[in-house]
């Protein structure tokens, strides 16, 4: 049987106060993270405000996915802009569970 990779996407949205969300869907691996990792760092440097990974969609997660999160979260945070990872799927809290990263990384939803 042949298995089916879903690619990782990211859709950019942009609120009137410069506060930006960036919705992730697939899978943060390796080769997830490449194909958003752009999106990702530009709305970290830029965003206003605040800058939210919305992750409901996210299907699987590992080390480089979690890399990814660290570093949005870094950059934002240098700015002075607040972040959230909303909505995680399952996958997603049970990772930061395991790694003791649920404590680091705020949620919501």
């Amino acid at each position: 049987m042949k298995m089916t990779r879903r690619s990782a996407t990211a859709e950019l949205t942009t609120a009137a106060d410069g506060s930006m969300v960036v919705h992730l869907a697939g899978e943060l691996d390796h080769d997830g993270v490449l194909a958003v990792e752009g999106e990702v760092h530009r709305a970290a440097a830029t965003a206003a405000n605040t800058l939210s990974l919305d992750a409901e969609r996210v299907t699987f997660v590992d080390s480089a996915g979690l890399r990814l999160v660290l570093q949005a979260q870094m950059t934002a945070s240098s700015r002075g802009v607040d972040f959230v990872l909303a909505r995680p799927s399952d996958n997603v809290v049970r990772l930061l569970e395991l790694t003791g990263l649920d404590d680091l990384i705020s949620t919501s939803g």
